[in-house]
């Protein structure tokens, strides 16, 4: 087992927690939001012609912002917009008592959400080459 000590900034502990929280979270997200689509009054068709939409413009919509997020000087600020965008869409989809509102808030939120693994494992990686931690133990922590 690595040693490191989670107060030195060189540490990969942020990482490790990052990783466990995020994964946790999208386990979570990934299961209730059809229940929670099907609460709202969504038939399951919709449901899943929703998410073959969203698989659909993902083709489009992520490398976009892959290329977005390689041309911006800190990746940090995508990941950090991208972040405040998808809890900003995810608390309006809250909200939305319109099934065509809850249909247009889903796609949304997951055209900012989807790209956000891809940019904080860009900074991983980097993190790890630049200081000598290796990337599969931090990226497992999450699994």
């Amino acid at each position: 087992m690595i040693k490191y000590d989670k107060n030195d900034p060189k540490s990969p502990f942020i990482f490790y927690l990052y990783y466990f929280v995020v994964y946790f979270g999208i386990a979570i997200q990934g299961s209730f939001l059809t229940l929670y689509l099907t609460e709202s009054g969504l038939p399951v068709k919709t449901i899943g012609l929703l998410n073959g939409i969203i698989q659909i413009l993902s083709l489009f919509v992520l490398p976009v912002l892959g290329r977005i997020a390689d041309r911006a000087s800190t990746k940090n600020k995508v990941l950090c917009t991208e972040l405040a965008v998808s809890i900003t869409i995810l608390f309006l989809l809250s909200k939305a008592k319109n099934l065509v509102m809850i249909c247009v808030f889903r796609i949304l939120y997951a055209m900012f959400f989807t790209p956000i693994s891809s940019v904080y494992e860009t900074i991983t990686m980097e993190f790890c080459r630049k200081n000598g931690w290796e990337f599969g133990p931090i990226r497992m922590s999450g699994t």
